[in-house]
């Protein structure tokens, strides 16, 4: 009866465990954008459009791949320079230095989502907005990574190629997933993997332009979390174990 009960209980502490969260775009985002610092670490008024989520805060980066192969490369990821303050494009935003560059107003990344670009300076098909996460010390082992894809509304014209959302573990892709303009998908597409990750990785979220940057915005969220068994789990594992270790004793005593 005894080792029943232990090995009931220990099914039930395999089967119930809670996430732990490590990373979160949108909420990483948000506490950066009201803690009273700008771009460059210099105090501003909390919460106001100078408040900016800085690089490399929370080891979130925002970026682009530079396009000019016709295989995505993030060794050619570089950060946005230039956090701009105003609300137009669904600012504020991190996109390029250069505002007289149209294309350049068009890379951008903003709180849940972002808009690709035309590849400065080559005719190839443009360049990925890429939402980076530095894998920070202490984090190693089995994470989950989820979240959401979709297009906004009233962004449909045909000619648009739509986006591909793009998931890049180190260099290597691990999700594709489409979303086509065209058709008027404007559906929520969740996403959920497991991966085995070490202090250091980068984990890349990216948008694809698709040969097509003209309304190519889009949302696209992050969130990376370890499984964590519960209290309650832990206090019936330590009840099993105990269970077990009189189960053992009693049988010992009986083969005696």
């Amino acid at each position: 009866m005894l080792r029943k009960l232990a090995i009931l209980i220990a099914i039930y502490f395999c089967s119930s465990v809670y996430s732990l969260e490590i990373a979160n775009s949108v909420t990483d985002w948000q506490t950066g954008i009201n803690d009273g610092l700008n771009e460059n670490g210099a105090t501003v008024t909390p919460g106001s459009l100078e408040d900016a989520p800085q690089q490399g805060q929370f080891g979130w980066e925002y970026g682009f791949y530079n396009t000019s192969l016709p295989t995505p490369n993030p060794a050619t990821f570089t950060r946005l320079g230039k956090w701009w303050n105003d609300t137009q494009f669904g600012g504020p935003f991190w996109g390029l230095d250069d505002p007289s560059i149209d294309e350049g107003r068009k890379l951008r990344l903003n709180e849940d989502g972002g808009h690709t670009s035309f590849a400065i300076g080559t005719s190839f098909e443009g360049d990925f907005a890429v939402r980076r996460y530095n894998v920070e010390a202490g984090v190693s082992g089995l994470v989950t990574i989820s979240g959401t894809v979709r297009r906004p509304s009233g962004l449909i014209s045909e000619g648009r190629t739509g986006i591909t959302f793009r998931f890049f573990h180190n260099n290597s892709e691990i999700l594709a997933e489409q979303i086509n303009v065209v058709l008027g998908d404007t559906t929520f597409h969740n996403y959920s993997f497991q991966l085995n990750v070490n202090t250091g990785d980068s984990l890349d979220f990216a948008m694809d332009p698709d040969g097509n940057v003209n309304g190519d915005s889009g949302v696209f969220t992050a969130i990376i979390s370890s499984p964590v068994p519960e209290p309650t789990t832990l206090l019936l594992l330590g009840i099993a174990t105990i269970l077990l270790g009189q189960f053992n004793r009693s049988f010992g005593s009986k083969r005696k």
